[in-house]
């Protein structure tokens, strides 16, 4: 779900980025205030719509397979045979895409209250101040010594300003601005910025929008009054004072200069007006570039050599026909994108995982040192294994890799005689493994996939270790050690039965948690025990001495043969009898 909306987020800056590019490049500078606006408008609009429109709907094709664009193509899972950690596997990570997610909150928020704070500011000046009605519209006279401004359907001029001679044009100015609802434009842009508060673009939008609000209320003052040049003196006269209001259309010395150019300059050539053709081409560049999936395209069968595959058009794991075979054109034709999905990092962690724990290292390839990567495109109907596909490299299908998952083991201590290895027969043992592990996929509950048919690929590495590295400690292996029969949590509980807390500590009133670390070795007892976070010295040495007593574990492996020691922290809560 935060993958989603900030691939989203993104899509809305990268298409508000390009439609801002478009109006610098060919509409700036032109006198088409009105088209100006609607095109400034449709920047903010179009972008936040567009990436909501699936258009990989309306190009269907039962031969074809969809390349979707996934935010995690890169993502990869590092088998515990690299990793020598002294962290225990229960500390929690905040991920990347949450921090960023976090982030983006933050600024939002800050943001929204900026826009709440300067409404109330506004509304604060109007209430303070005197106020005379003129055609339907409040004038409010302010004491403050601020810029001219409208907001909404009010007009604030300093007593200052309103005592010169030349306050009737700036009255016809912020009329213009009411009467053309620019104040409409400027409340969804101050939205769409607070949205984009991180994208430049964004705050250039706003610029430009509120540039093009003046141009249209001069427009409209000049076709009015009997002399520009004097329009234009008052408007020296009274921009740049006080402070200026976001939300409002202020008087502002900082574009006074581009005013009078723009009221001075002559009128754009008629002919200007095909540069409007180019709002279609914006237009499809963002469906190109900014849409939820990507049109399918056409693929053509390959003889793939050396792919065998397993399909099915049942549902149940029991039925998945896992019979090797070398046709893999009957799977491709069969495999056919549905919906396009993205999946979160939380769900692609479940996926990686499931087929990291359920494939074994094929012993015979271990016995002769044979490493390979693999692809296993997979179609899966809500949950339901539909067919799947093994391949040797990504050009042999056009389904987006979304991962990688690492397959350890240990070489062995042998030279292989590689000159005389079988490598089809060695694929074909790799192809078989992951064809069994991709069976328990079956009935996993991953939200991107439920009530859809999806299509995804995943890399799989299998590769060796040197045998020198066995003595490494490892956090996770695809076998992982039992206690009694069960996993940690059944030994935390034989922990917890011995945990008692002496007399002497509870007369003090001390209780809580005891952090312990501690390695299973490759024979099934207990070592290296120590204290991660104590909390007094009698309790952390029980603690320690309930840990060493531990009865003997069912030893982790790495692959079907070989033990490794695993690492495992636990907290021993001691806690006073109520």
């Amino acid at each position: 779900m935060i993958e989603n909306l900030l691939l989203y987020i993104a899509k809305v800056a990268l298409g508000s980025t390009v439609m801002l590019g478009i109006y610098f490049l060919f509409y700036r500078k032109e006198t088409f205030h009105r088209r100006n606006r609607i095109f400034l408008n449709l920047s903010m609009v179009l972008p936040l719509l567009i990436p909501l429109v699936n258009i990989g709907s309306f190009f269907k094709n039962t031969n074809t397979l969809s390349s979707v664009e996934y935010g995690s193509r890169a993502s990869v899972v590092e088998s515990s045979y690299y990793i020598e950690s002294a962290i225990s596997s229960t500390i929690d990570r905040i991920s990347f895409s949450e921090g960023l997610f976090y982030i983006y909150i933050i600024g939002l928020a800050v943001s929204i209250v900026a826009i709440f704070w300067g409404i109330y500011s506004i509304i604060s000046i109007i209430r303070r101040g005197e106020k005379i009605e003129s055609n339907g519209t409040t004038i409010t006279l302010s004491a403050s010594h601020l810029p001219p401004f409208s907001f909404f359907k009010n007009i604030v001029i300093s007593e200052d300003v309103y005592t010169e001679n030349d306050y009737p044009s700036i009255i016809s100015h912020e009329l213009a601005h009411i009467g053309q609802k620019h104040y409409l434009d400027l409340m969804f842009c101050e939205f769409f910025v607070a949205l984009q508060w991180f994208n430049p673009a964004a705050w250039f939008l706003r610029k430009a929008i509120k540039e093009n609000h003046e141009f249209l209320a001069d427009d409209e003052v000049v076709n009015q009054c009997k002399s520009i040049k004097q329009y234009q003196i008052s408007l020296l006269g009274v921009s740049g004072i006080g402070k200026a209001y976001p939300l409002a259309h202020n008087f502002n010395k900082r574009i006074i200069k581009k005013r009078i150019i723009m009221m001075n300059r002559a009128k754009t050539n008629r002919f200007a007006r095909l540069k409007n053709f180019f709002i279609v081409p914006a237009i499809a560049i963002l469906l190109l570039t900014i849409t939820s999936s990507n049109i399918p395209s056409d693929i053509l069968q390959r003889n793939i050599e050396l792919s065998p595959v397993f399909s099915s058009s049942t549902s149940t794991s029991d039925q998945i026909d896992n019979k090797l075979t070398t046709d893999p054109g009957s799977v491709i034709s069969n495999l056919i994108l549905q919906d396009t999905v993205i999946f979160s990092e939380t769900s692609l962690r479940i996926l990686r995982g499931v087929l990291y724990k359920s494939i074994m290292y094929p012993k015979e390839a271990i016995q002769q040192n044979y490493e390979n990567d693999i692809y296993l495109v997979l179609k899966v109907r809500d949950g339901n294994v539909l067919s799947a596909g093994v391949f040797n490299s990504p050009d042999d299908f056009n389904t987006p890799v979304i991962g990688t998952v690492a397959i350890g083991a240990f070489e062995t201590d042998e030279k292989a005689d590689t000159e005389m290895q079988d490598n089809q027969k060695l694929l074909n043992l790799l192809y078989s493994e992951t064809v069994e592990g991709a069976k328990k996929f079956e009935g996993l509950d991953i939200p991107e996939w439920k009530d859809k048919t999806v299509e995804f690929a995943l890399k799989l590495e299998y590769s060796l270790g040197s045998s020198s590295d066995k003595d490494r400690v490892f956090v996770v292996v695809q076998n992982m050690p039992e206690f009694q029969g069960g996993d940690l949590d059944k030994f935390r509980e034989w922990v917890q039965e011995q945990a008692t807390i002496p007399e002497t500590i509870v007369s003090k009133g001390i209780e809580g948690k005891v952090y312990v670390m501690f390695v299973v070795d490759k024979d099934g007892s207990v070592s290296d025990a120590s204290i991660m976070r104590g909390l007094h010295p009698e309790l952390d040495k029980i603690a320690l001495d309930i840990v060493n007593s531990s009865p003997k574990w069912t030893t982790g492996h790495l692959n079907s043969d070989d033990p490794v020691k695993v690492r495992y922290s636990i907290t021993v809560n001691f806690q006073i009898p109520r």
